[in-house]
């Protein structure tokens, strides 16, 4: 009787060790291949400098920007792009009125702006705006050519 109760109980330990290690085996590889979604991203890209010389300024732009009513700080992606070689200052004006209702600071190259604070917040409605680039000089800060994007601003 008290071998039964021996053997039981190096069963339910190597039973227990057993569902362990396969747990871990699960947990550390297995969700590589069970659980991880099928996801396929592009490589990362880097731009061979010596071959690219521009210049040109990229001036980004979309068809419309959608934002809440009532809100100063709305969420937007105004950036200036990597391969400018100047500061870009972005104004966004609205076309009936003239009014500027947001302008940053000096953007770098490569920086993005994922929130901005308007200088008011708007009423439901559809207006016609301006998203207005000031480009600097790196090197001295004097102005260079600019550039005007038109663009449907919602207010929802």
């Amino acid at each position: 009787m008290y071998r039964k109760k021996t053997i039981a109980g190096y069963t339910l330990i190597v039973v227990g060790i057993t569902a362990l290690i396969c747990s871990l085996v699960f947990v550390f590889l297995g969700y590589n291949f069970v659980l991880k979604p099928d996801i396929d991203f592009e490589e990362e890209q880097t731009l061979n400098q010596t071959e690219y010389q521009s210049d040109y300024i990229s001036i980004p732009g979309f068809e419309a920007w959608t934002i809440d009513a009532g809100e100063t700080w709305v969420s937007t992606n105004f950036y200036n792009p990597d391969s400018n070689n100047c500061y870009f200052v972005i104004s966004v004006v609205l076309d009936d009125t003239g009014e500027t209702i947001y302008e940053s600071k000096y953007v770098k190259p490569g920086q993005r702006l994922y929130e901005v604070e308007l200088l008011k917040a708007l009423e439901a409605g559809t207006y016609e705006a301006t998203l207005h680039y000031s480009t600097y000089s790196m090197t001295d800060n004097s102005p260079m050519n600019g550039a005007d994007v038109p663009f449907s601003l919602i207010v929802q």
